[in-house]
């Protein structure tokens, strides 16, 4: 699921706003830090006992390929009218965590990164931490009704505010259809995107 087919291949000055920190090359500055983050128990939940929220993550892991097409969008940073296309693969970190690795070209536009899904019990909502191989990093929310998971972010670029969300719909097990849309203002909208994604294995 790659909001994302939209933000990848964004340039590194993008980020969502209350964001504190910067990728440097891929390179997490404390590795320490982030073996502690993801061996915490969550809040509110025995860490050894995964719940209905963790195995519906599971519906993810596998190999995906996903073509989309883009319109033109306010925000300076989104690639270019066009097609997209990639590869995403998921895979389950123990009983508590999806890892998202993708790989995207739109419209020459190349980019690789990687996200992580967790559940957080205080929000009520998938958190989604992601990094880019341009020096992107962001977080950024889902929640899900039904065969839907639907993302929205809250960014800016070049002094100005940007929405963003993206509604995916498992059209069967391994078809998801996706729409996305765009606002500079947080109530118009313009429909940016559409495409799907096929499990290959």
């Amino acid at each position: 699921m790659h909001e994302c087919v939209r933000h990848a291949t964004r340039r590194s000055r993008w980020r969502p706003s209350g964001s504190r920190a910067k990728l440097d090359s891929m390179k997490v500055r404390a590795l320490s830090g982030w073996i502690c983050f993801l061996s915490m128990p969550l809040v509110g939940q025995d860490a050894s006992k995964p719940g209905p929220e963790q195995e519906r993550l599971k519906a993810f892991v596998g190999t995906w390929t996903f073509t989309a097409n883009n319109k033109a969008s306010p925000d300076p940073n989104a690639p270019p009218a066009g097609q997209c296309a990639g590869t995403e693969t998921y895979e389950m970190l123990g009983e508590f965590f999806l890892v998202r690795h993708y790989e995207i070209n739109c419209n020459e536009m190349r980019g690789k990164g990687l996200e992580i899904f967790r559940w957080d019990p205080a929000k009520k909502a998938y958190s989604i931490t992601g990094f880019s191989d341009g020096g992107g990093q962001g977080e950024f929310n889902a929640t899900v009704t039904g065969p839907t998971w639907s993302f929205l972010i809250h960014g800016g670029a070049k002094g100005k505010e940007y929405w963003h969300r993206c509604s995916f719909t498992f059209a069967s097990s391994d078809r998801l259809e996706h729409t996305c849309d765009d606002s500079t203002d947080g109530k118009k909208w313009e429909r940016t995107q559409d495409g799907v994604d096929v499990r290959v294995k």
